[in-house]
């Protein structure tokens, strides 16, 4: 079997956290540890052909003249030149590992779906993003998924909300988990980075692009409202991520804040560096309103530091009962939380085993091994 995957979509380094990067790479270095007979053709940019180093015979890089620092010109291609090229190819079955597909081709395609988030800026934010933005993805994504062979959902809740938006069959449509890879280690030792982010003693952590629907407004006046309270004058909050959509609110917030000068927000920080932010926070909170699978929670966890969630989208679904959960829209809840959890060291550690536990459920050679049902699927579909 002869399988593309379009990569073109990958901009190293300009998507922030973006779990969709992540789940590329990592899909890729595992699909080539379980899978030595198929012959893989990786669709690269120029801009990110050094992402992806794989040495086995059966992956092959062909890099596509185009850009992805262009969205117009890298659709266009997909679009217009992709479908050629594929049947040229002979290529049995194509993998699009970002929402949207080439709408007319006619090799199988297998369509990874991540969210459909742009619908729910629309129903809850419209005027957060411009309406063309909002519309021309919705549409897109949702064309994308009724033309493709097999779908592929990174969670229950977005395989429900893209058979509720579309009407596609359900069997069309398969859960497929992300896996957890290994957390890099630092290049230097924790102690000196939590000092280069002046932390010298506890704090909640959160990790992800600063967007509105991230829900950070809530945390940072849940925050502020612990502050307040006796034992916690130490405390800080980080935020680890790029500024996003509502940051400008965002920041209002923030400055009207009495402890804002507690609150750390470093922007983008390389991976060994997190991975020290993870394993010394006291606790981690992801409040989303909307999130389509949330690695942080599991990275959180993978480092054994107990996690609070909203109880919204995916969330429930991914922590299990394995973290705390709280309404979305509760500041008190959230606070209540987190306060049980600073000051029991016992809660803290049982649920910080939890998690442990909990996380080990999420590998990525299983999720390599069930993307590869899905393009022996997809192929099949073909002959009948």
């Amino acid at each position: 079997m002869k399988i593309a995957i379009d990569t073109l979509s990958f901009v190293p380094g300009k998507r922030g956290f973006g779990g969709g990067e992540r789940y590329l790479t990592n899909l890729i270095t595992n699909l080539a540890k379980i899978d030595e007979s198929n012959e893989y053709l990786l669709l690269v940019s120029p801009d990110n052909q050094d992402a992806f180093q794989v040495e086995q015979l059966n992956f092959r890089k062909v890099i596509c003249s185009v850009s992805p620092n262009s969205i117009s010109s890298r659709v266009l291609y997909e679009q217009l030149v992709l479908p050629r090229w594929l049947k040229r190819h002979q290529v049995d079955v194509v993998h699009f590992p970002a929402n949207m597909l080439s709408l007319l081709t006619t090799t199988p395609t297998v369509l990874t779906v991540h969210d459909l988030l742009m619908r729910f800026y629309s129903r809850t934010w419209p005027r957060a993003v411009p309406l063309t933005q909002r519309v021309l993805n919705s549409f897109i994504v949702e064309l994308s998924a009724r033309r493709a062979t097999r779908i592929i959902a990174i969670s229950g809740f977005t395989r429900s909300e893209l058979i509720r938006y579309t009407g596609i069959e359900s069997s069309r449509v398969q859960v497929v988990y992300h896996g957890v890879p290994p957390m890099p280690q630092p290049t230097r030792n924790d102690r000196e980075i939590l000092n280069s982010y002046s932390l010298n003693g506890r704090y909640i952590l959160a990790v992800g692009t600063l967007n509105k629907h991230k829900n950070y407004e809530l945390l940072l006046m849940a925050f502020d409202r612990l502050k307040a309270q006796e034992g916690f004058k130490s405390l800080k909050l980080v935020l680890v991520g790029r500024p996003g959509i509502g940051y400008d609110e965002f920041r209002g917030t923030l400055e009207k804040l009495e402890h804002c000068s507690d609150v750390v927000i470093p922007g983008f920080v390389l991976p060994g560096e997190l991975t020290a932010l993870y394993r010394n926070a006291a606790v981690f909170v992801q409040p989303s309103f909307y999130e389509g699978f949330g690695f942080p929670v599991l990275e959180a966890m993978s480092c054994g530091v107990p996690v609070i969630a909203a109880n919204a989208a995916s969330l429930p679904e991914i922590v299990g009962d394995a973290g705390l959960l709280f309404s979305p829209v509760s500041v008190e809840e959230l606070v209540e939380h987190l306060r049980l959890l600073l000051i029991d060291r016992d809660r803290r550690e049982k649920l910080a085993l939890r998690g442990r536990e909990r996380v080990r459920a999420f590998t990525w050679d299983k999720t390599a091994q069930q993307v590869l049902d899905c393009y022996q699927q997809a192929a099949q579909m073909r002959d009948k």
